[in-house]
């Protein structure tokens, strides 16, 4: 086109056409991230789903694209898109995903991960050694600031199924349980909700009151704060 038009390349032109591979690949990671970073996932998945068409996908776009998923499911399903694409993962994949499965407490489901990293003569660096030593407390962290940034990126769907899944684990705390009842759309639904919280094992307390106390209030529903506070005081909160 540029020769039909009688358009001269230029020195930045030929620096164009002569750009290497690895630096295409680092120009890819970085698209990849502003894109997510500027909250446009359609277009950063437009994109890597181009470079998987051109089998110019690799690793570290993987990686990026697998930390932008909603949850392990998601993660699992883009992963063997990716290997038809032509992506080998390592050990970068297997620390992403292991991490996702510890933020949501699937336990047997980091072994099973785990056995296929060995199956596939995949070894373990320090990530994947220092994200299975995680601790309770931190990953208790890590899920709250989860369930904040999918609730705060409007896909409440993700942050509910997060949720329901620590119960089923009984991994769901009273941080956990606060965040989830900020969302709810009105006191009906929190008080369903921390019914379906206290069969997950989560006990409440000053916390959880106090932002049901501020929805009601808020309400108009005096009756019920009334009921509430004798509620706290019957519980000893």
């Amino acid at each position: 086109e540029m020769q039909r038009r009688g358009i001269e390349p230029d020195k930045l032109t030929h620096a164009v056409l002569a750009r290497p591979e690895e630096v295409l690949s680092r120009q890819r990671t970085a698209e990849l991230v502003r894109l997510l970073a500027a909250g446009d996932k359609s277009a950063a998945d437009a994109l890597f789903d181009g470079l998987l068409a051109t089998r110019q996908a690799n690793t570290y776009h993987l990686s990026v694209m697998l930390k932008a998923c909603s949850g392990s499911d998601v993660q699992r399903a883009l992963l063997r898109r990716a290997e038809e694409g032509g992506v080998v993962p390592d050990v970068s994949t297997y620390n992403v995903m292991l991490g996702r499965l510890r933020v949501e407490g699937r336990g047997q489901e980091v072994a099973d991960l785990r056995a296929e990293m060995q199956r596939r003569g995949i070894e373990p660096d320090k990530l994947t050694h220092a994200v299975l030593a995680r601790p309770e407390e931190v990953l208790s962290r890590q899920r709250t600031a989860e369930l904040v940034r999918l609730l705060a990126a409007g896909d409440k769907s993700a942050a509910d199924a997060l949720f329901d899944g620590l119960l089923a684990t009984r991994q769901a705390n009273t941080y956990h349980l606060s965040v989830m009842l900020k969302a709810c759309s009105g006191s009906d639904v929190q008080r369903a909700l921390l019914r379906r919280a206290e069969e997950g094992g989560v006990v409440p307390d000053v916390s959880t009151y106090n932002v049901m106390l501020g929805r009601l209030r808020v309400e108009g529903r005096g009756q019920e704060v009334a009921d509430l506070r004798a509620e706290m005081q019957r519980r000893g909160i």
